[in-house]
């Protein structure tokens, strides 16, 4: 789904992209590997009105993500626990609490899978 280069972008899924996605990968195992999150050093963000574009340095690959996945980031950013990021977004969104936590668990799973946040060493 992602591809490298620096010029290269590549968009996270949107909302409704990631319902679909989840339904087929199941959400319990996306939900656990979200707990315990920081930023990894070697990512690079800026959010904009339209999103978020992050930079892996080591790899310089670069990521973009619409603002759903911008709203997340700014959770992680602000070390939120796992919880109260899908309750922000179910807010902000208008959406269940249930597909709101699977949406954000998916869109965690793909930010660790790429290496631009970590878990913690305790999870």
């Amino acid at each position: 789904m992602f591809t490298g280069g620096i010029t290269a972008r590549t968009r996270f899924p949107g909302i409704r992209e990631l319902e679909r996605k989840v339904a087929a990968a199941g959400s319990a195992q996306a939900i656990m590997i979200a707990h315990g999150i920081t930023v990894n050093s070697e990512a690079a963000a800026s959010i904009h009105d339209d999103g978020l574009v992050i930079l892996h340095t080591r790899s310089g690959r670069l990521f973009t993500s619409n603002r759903t996945g911008a709203s997340i980031w700014r959770c992680i950013v602000r070390q939120l626990p796992f919880e109260a990021i899908a309750d922000e977004i179910g807010g902000e969104y208008g959406i269940a609490r249930t597909t709101a936590r699977e949406h954000t668990a998916r869109f965690l799973a793909q930010l660790e899978r790429h290496n631009l946040i970590d878990r913690g060493p305790n999870e």
